[in-house]
């Protein structure tokens, strides 16, 4: 929900409705294909932290590293703070490690560091989505390009 509301407000407010996308959208479809064909060479554990789904968490000489696949780095921010957040649920729990950011599409590994900076930036994002989910309507529609590539869309602009 955090990921998403980076992207669209309105669509965190949706899903902590419990309001789920379209299934059959393409977009969607290509993300889940991606997510599951990309680095079935390499040893992964997918792992649920507090309703959430790592991606996977692996270890190399000696280092924990926790990854998040996405389909595209045109929505790394989204992608950036899903991270931040698993990054530091597991930091909670003792596990130290370093966070990537992994775009097989485009062979790309983006490396991130869970700093004091990145927990201010986290959890002045959780006190925004928190009051947006408060609200007893969706927020206004803002379009973006990303809209045309939503599962929502047919709320919105229907």
């Amino acid at each position: 929900m955090l990921g998403a509301f980076v992207m669209c407000p309105r669509e965190a407010w949706f899903m902590s409705r419990a309001i789920s996308p379209e299934e059959d959208n393409y977009f969607l479809t290509v993300g889940r294909l991606i997510h599951e064909e990309s680095y079935l060479y390499m040893s992964l554990k997918e792992i649920e932290i507090e309703g959430a789904k790592i991606d996977f968490v692996t270890e190399k000489n000696g280092e924990v590293i926790v990854a998040e696949i996405k389909k595209s780095s045109k929505s790394v921010e989204s992608a950036e703070i899903q991270l931040i957040y698993y990054m530091e649920k597991l930091k909670e729990i003792g596990i130290n490690l370093t966070g990537q950011l992994r775009f097989p599409t485009e062979k790309k590994i983006i490396s991130i560091t869970f700093d004091e900076e990145k927990e201010r930036f986290l959890h002045s994002k959780i006190a925004e989505l928190s009051k947006v989910i408060s609200f007893e309507v969706p927020p206004k529609i803002v379009e973006t390009s990303y809209c045309k590539k939503c599962g929502f869309q047919s709320l919105c602009f229907s």
